[in-house]
């Protein structure tokens, strides 16, 4: 029974996410982040939603959820239109840490130049001295724009200097 329970709560909380009452949409999301595990499908597919405040909640959540099973979702908010969303899936991927490096680093050559900086800017966040070697190269790298080379020339500076999470 508390597992019907637990999916009408999900599914509650879901629908309380896109409530026009930010304090409603604030409770649904410490809730979903309470739910944990069982809640990271579903905030999964709200990423797909054409609403910009949608999937920037719906990426917090995954972030504070922590875990696998949201990283490739967030990496996928890298090519998102809106700026503010592709910033929560940074943090998002700063809070789950050293779990998204892999995939992170698979993105780091990416053809577009905002998913590159996007992947910077997570690993700076992640604090992982393992990147270190894959940034400096990124930021010796004459053949990507200066501040990109800036931004990773940032973040190893920031890797050297405080130890990681």
């Amino acid at each position: 029974m508390a597992k019907v329970q637990s999916s009408n709560e999900l599914e509650m909380r879901l629908v309380e996410l896109r409530d026009p009452d930010w304090n409603v949409r604030h409770v649904a999301s410490r809730a979903l982040v309470d739910i944990g595990e069982s809640a990271v499908e579903s905030l999964a597919l709200l990423l797909e939603e054409d609403d910009n405040y949608l999937r920037g909640a719906a990426a917090k959540c995954l972030g504070e959820i922590g875990g696998a099973g949201g990283i490739g979702p967030l990496i996928d908010l890298f090519d998102d239109e809106n700026g503010a969303v592709r910033q929560e899936a940074v943090r998002a991927l700063g809070h789950i840490g050293v779990d998204a490096v892999k995939l992170l680093l698979d993105r780091i050559k990416d053809p577009s130049t905002t998913v590159q900086r996007c992947v910077v800017q997570a690993l700076k966040e992640i604090r992982d001295p393992g990147v270190s070697p894959a940034l400096q190269t990124l930021a010796n790298d004459m053949d990507i724009p200066a501040a990109l080379r800036w931004e990773a020339k940032i973040a190893v500076n920031r890797l050297r200097e405080q130890p990681q999470r």
